[in-house]
């Protein structure tokens, strides 16, 4: 299409991708918007996020470790490993926050030349109730024992605890996050 035979015909589809987009269609129909404040706020009033229930601890540690690292997607959440995770505080105990070790992802597959983030990306804390180190360290801390081990299924950061385990809700939750 970059032949001088397809000029004019290229302009014509140039011309006509420009108006539809004036028009709102975009190239993505089913593209995801970002949170305005107004929403996370209502998500919280709401008691979608916070620590008060399992699920609702699952959710904000869910949104916060998708923000904080730069997770392009559910997959991604869903593959990530606790010992990816290191909680760190500073010699003098004034700044604590928490990295993330990436392993091979859709966009950065490793091999023989690796190419790693150009920032490590790190959650700080905030203080207060909405701090997102001390909710991450909440739910590590309210894992059940079973998920604890050291077999590859029970180390993963988020997942379907009640199907694998059968465990009951006072226990913990299912971990579907469709709703989120």
């Amino acid at each position: 299409m970059r032949d001088r035979e397809f000029a004019n015909s290229r302009q014509q589809l140039e011309a006509k991708a420009r108006e539809l987009r004036v028009r709102g269609y975009r190239k993505r129909k089913n593209v995801s918007h970002a949170l305005s404040e107004a929403d996370e706020e209502f998500l919280w009033q709401s008691g979608q996020l916070g620590k008060h229930s399992a699920q609702a601890l699952v959710n904000v540690n869910f949104k916060n470790v998708t923000e904080h690292f730069g997770l392009r997607g559910r997959q991604e959440n869903y593959s990530m490993m606790v010992e990816d995770f290191y909680i760190i505080t500073s010699p003098d105990s004034a700044v604590k926050y928490v990295t993330f070790k990436e392993g091979p992802t859709k966009t950065r597959q490793g091999g023989l030349r690796i190419t790693h983030r150009a920032v490590q990306p790190k959650m700080f804390a905030t203080g207060g109730e909405r701090c997102p180190v001390m909710l991450f360290e909440e739910m590590l801390a309210r894992r059940p024992p079973e998920m604890k081990g050291v077999a590859h299924s029970t180390r993963l950061l988020f997942q379907n605890q009640r199907a694998k385990y059968g465990l009951a809700d006072s226990e913990w939750v299912n971990t579907k996050l469709d709703s989120l």
